[in-house]
């Protein structure tokens, strides 16, 4: 009978333990690139100077970017404006640079810190329990990356910030442009008119993107196609119209953009950026010196900024042409550039 009880005592021991290991099993990352894995659906960069660097990056990162596309399912937060930034959140809006975690509420406009990372502190930074004395808060107007350090103390009233200067707003400036334009008119051997036209719609932007931990000018044109296809009976009866979208329509066109902005104490720089005159299918701006890094990105804000923006289309052939100009200016800070619209 004693070894009875032996083996079952021993029995439930041993199943005590099996269930507190398997209960207390952390899932291990899988790495996706040198430098950043994947945990519990969310993007781990192995350190602050490895994300810093990665978001500067002149390549623009195509193949890590795919590789994130794949490996995690990224934010559709429509208050995000730069794809490059939704790319790098999950669908929580949170990322984790080093060993802190980031969560991102654009409509708040505030970015919440979890400085230790398990799954039951990760309960609390998606549900931004402050009240836990866990997380810390900060605005996206904050560097947060040069904020946040050891030496951070989450129940103190006041932070003392590393950089005195003041960010500059958030602007955007956008536009849309519709335009019709006649590709051909054809007389039929019965007598019937048939008219094709190209109904376009042009929408661009030009937005300075604040979220803490990550800062961005970026400026693209896209649009939309149709071809309007109506035919006119001979008898002079009622038209039929017929309706083909044109899928990765391309203009003959060109753009630059041009202007100044100065980092948060650090230097100030002149921007130039072009496109050459060829046909597109989308337009979208970068920085010369930073090719694929938009007109700024960085992990650091900016203090002022003037930027403007000209994209242009002409009547060289490229099935069809147009002739349609947008421009686009934003700019806060410098004195005579304080073209804010959409600001906050």
């Amino acid at each position: 009978m004693k070894k009875v009880f032996l083996s079952l005592g021993l029995l439930i021991i041993c199943s005590v333990i099996f269930y507190a290991c398997k209960k207390d099993q952390v899932e291990v990352p899988t790495p996706i690139s040198e430098i950043v894995s994947v945990q519990d659906g969310r993007l781990i960069f192995d350190s602050k100077e490895s994300y810093e660097n990665f978001i500067n990056d002149e390549s623009d990162n195509g193949n890590a970017r795919l590789a994130f596309k794949t490996a995690i399912k990224g934010s559709s937060d429509t208050l995000i404006e730069d794809d490059f930034l939704a790319e790098l959140l999950n669908e929580k809006n949170i990322v984790q640079i080093g060993s802190k975690a980031y969560k991102l509420d654009f409509k708040e406009h505030k970015v919440y810190v979890l400085r230790d990372v398990t799954d039951a502190n990760m309960i609390l930074l998606e549900n931004k329990d402050v009240s836990s004395g866990k997380l810390g808060v900060y605005s996206m107007d904050d560097d947060v990356l040069e904020e946040e350090g050891e030496e951070v103390n989450y129940s103190a009233t006041a932070k003392k910030k590393k950089c005195k200067e003041g960010g500059a707003r958030r602007c955007k400036d956008r536009a849309t442009l519709n335009t019709e334009d006649e590709i051909s008119v054809k007389v039929n051997t019965d007598g019937s008119i048939v008219t094709t036209v190209l109904k376009s719609s042009f929408a661009g932007k030009l937005v300075y993107q604040k979220a803490g931990i990550y800062f961005s000018i970026q400026s693209k044109l896209t649009w939309d196609s149709e071809k309007v296809i109506t035919t006119y009976p001979a008898n002079g009866g009622n038209p039929s119209t017929e309706y083909v979208r044109k899928n990765n329509q391309k203009f003959h066109g060109f753009a630059n953009a041009n202007g100044v902005y100065k980092v948060k104490c650090k230097n100030e720089y002149t921007l130039t950026a072009s496109l050459p005159a060829k046909c597109y299918n989308k337009m979208q701006l970068d920085d010369e010196s930073k090719k694929g890094s938009r007109l700024y990105r960085g992990s650091k804000a900016l203090n002022k900024y003037c930027i403007d923006v000209t994209y242009k289309f002409n009547t060289e052939n490229c099935d069809p042409s147009v002739n349609a100009e947008m421009i686009f200016k934003i700019g806060d800070g410098y004195p005579g550039c304080d073209v804010c619209p959409n600001k906050d």
